[in-house]
């Protein structure tokens, strides 16, 4: 049974390695490019690069001499392939394939993941910093030296490589640590992920509404850039201007603008319809993934508190960030939350799968 189930995962990985090379060709022949990969390759001359440009491209130079785009993107396919299959192999099982493959097979991760990009540098050290930090939080090892100190050295490497995105993730290591070491009492109601993700979206307006009143400089600076950036001017379908922080009662268009083209969008480049199944790839992931989470935590008092503490925290970074500036091009909207999948949705699969495990010692965790 074992043999049969390693051989079914090697398989999937198989045919998701041909129709990554699909989606990656297809996007190079449309587009002419994958996000900053000639850049990255040293194939164009860029000095305004940060810290995170330097290191992409001091990695991926190495592969600048290929020539070819393909023959490079075939390459790093094989490698970045390998690499998750490694990685995530003992954390798949018959309860929860299903959801690993519907992410695995969205368009965002498969295109961005796999080719000379800051996100393929990104995910993989950050779904190996998800791993530990469900250990810690669940007790396994969670007092090693050795467990902190790779967790550690992970984020540097996530800070590194991508930056102000890996800042969620040394919060909540942060946020781990204070649940692990400070008892937060219990709760007898059960949590309802509807609820839940109500609750955090009104509390994301807020939270931008405080930052634009307490930090407005700082907000119109970020703005000023994110418009250069993003080159808001050049997107005739969405806001000629970003000032979704000062607005943020309009995030419900914000909110739909971060997922899905609009119609006229659609119109001028029906090529984006991709773009709607990875969302909707994305979406019903999410919510299945933390929905089998909370059935699982929802039987225990401590531990329960704990994923309702983490949940509000993860989606709060979603909707407070992620939906907001993806609103302005959407194109960078589905590159930009590839850095938040592993927090928002390998995190629930990967606590789930060793929380079945361990459910006969789930006394750890102050049941």
């Amino acid at each position: 049974m074992k043999i049969k189930k390693v051989n079914n995962i090697k398989n999937f990985f198989f045919y998701r390695y041909l129709i990554l090379i699909l989606f990656c060709f297809l996007t190079m022949y449309v587009t002419g490019r994958i996000a900053d990969m000639d850049i990255l390759l040293g194939w164009v001359e860029y000095t305004a690069g940060g810290t995170t440009t330097k290191v992409a491209l001091s990695t991926f130079s190495l592969f600048k001499n290929f020539g070819n785009r393909y023959l490079i993107i075939a390459l790093l396919g094989v490698i970045f392939t390998l690499t998750l299959y490694l990685i995530i192999k003992n954390l798949i099982d018959k309860e929860n394939q299903n959801l690993w493959k519907l992410l695995l097979l969205a368009p965002g991760l498969l295109i961005y993941t796999n080719a000379p990009t800051k996100e393929s540098l990104f995910l993989y050290p950050a779904i190996l910093f998800i791993i530990l930090e469900c250990n810690y939080l669940i007790g396994n090892n969670s007092k090693s030296l050795f467990n902190f100190v790779i967790r550690f050295s992970l984020l540097i490497l996530l800070f590194s490589v991508r930056g102000d995105q890996s800042l969620p993730y040394f919060l909540l290591s942060l946020i781990s640590l204070i649940l692990r070491n400070i008892n937060i009492g219990g709760m007898l109601t059960k949590i309802r992920l509807s609820t839940c993700i109500i609750n955090t979206f009104f509390l994301s307006i807020l939270t931008n509404l405080s930052l634009s009143l307490l930090f407005p400089e700082y907000i119109k600076k970020l703005s000023t850039y994110l418009n250069a950036s993003f080159l808001v001017s050049n997107n005739l379908y969405r806001p000629n201007n970003f000032d979704a922080f000062n607005q943020p009662l309009n995030v419900l268009s914000t909110q739909y603008l971060s997922l899905f083209p609009s119609v006229q969008e659609l119109v001028f480049a029906p090529y984006k319809a991709v773009i709607i199944l990875d969302s909707l790839l994305l979406i019903y992931v999410f919510i299945k993934s933390w929905s089998n989470l909370f059935n699982l935590v929802n039987s225990y008092k401590y531990f329960k508190k704990v994923i309702l503490v983490l949940f509000t925290f993860i989606t709060l970074i979603y909707f407070s960030i992620y939906g907001v500036i993806g609103s302005v091009n959407l194109g960078s909207s589905q590159r930009l939350r590839v850095n938040y999948i592993p927090l928002g949705l390998i995190f629930p699969l990967i606590m789930e799968k060793k929380l079945r495990d361990r459910k006969k010692y789930i006394s750890l965790t102050k049941k």
